[in-house]
């Protein structure tokens, strides 16, 4: 009677080798940088695109109320600090994610992924400062700081969409006052922009 191979067996129920962790953490790096960069390409298009077409519709018009569609360029730019925020908040929950479950050390990571001279340096360091309170090995100072919870950069996020949402409804107001030369809008910008003043100081 044929007797199974022990050998086969014994592969098909070993798992994969699993990958260093610092190697998984410099890959998220990389990954968080591509979607970066594609969402400041994205910007400079749709900020491109909306300059040129509401500075030809003014010139083809002669008139001045096209340049009003330049105040999409806030929510434009909110949007993207937003995005990028979120990015930036993913990866960082990932690094203190492999710090806390697998061990990762953080200062080894630091000065691996600070070697990759393709990666801007400024940038870099800017997201590796979020990680000051994950030590070399300090998933309990990590844990302290808040770092995986959704809630602790509710906040921040609150900020930018309330500074986005009365920077632009500022803007709205004053064009539609200088457009129809009433004065009801323009009390709403300056409403708007006081609320925006405050947020921002906030």
């Amino acid at each position: 009677m044929r007797q199974p191979n022990s050998r086969t067996g014994a592969n098909e129920s070993s798992p994969a080798a699993e990958k260093p962790v610092v190697l998984e953490a410099i890959d998220l790096t990389s990954r968080t940088f591509e979607d970066r960069a594609r969402l400041y390409r994205n910007l400079v298009v749709a900020v491109s695109l909306v300059s040129i077409a509401s500075l030809l519709s003014a010139l083809l018009c002669w008139r001045a109320w096209p340049l009003a569609g330049l105040i999409l360029l806030v929510p434009l730019s909110g949007r993207f600090v937003f995005l990028d925020g979120r990015l930036v908040e993913r990866w960082r929950s990932g690094i203190v994610g492999m710090n806390e479950s697998r061990g990762l050390d953080v200062s080894l990571f630091r000065s691996t992924i600070s070697q990759f001279k393709h990666l801007p340096a400024n940038t870099l360091q800017a997201m590796l400062a979020t990680l000051a309170a994950c030590g070399a090995t300090g998933a309990k100072s990590a844990s302290a700081a808040g770092s995986k919870d959704p809630a602790s950069r509710q906040p921040g996020e609150w900020r930018i969409l309330a500074r986005t949402a009365t920077l632009t409804m500022a803007l709205t107001g004053l064009a539609a006052a200088l457009h129809w030369r009433i004065p009801w809008p323009l009390l709403l910008a300056v409403g708007f922009a006081a609320l925006f003043v405050f947020v921002k100081g906030k």
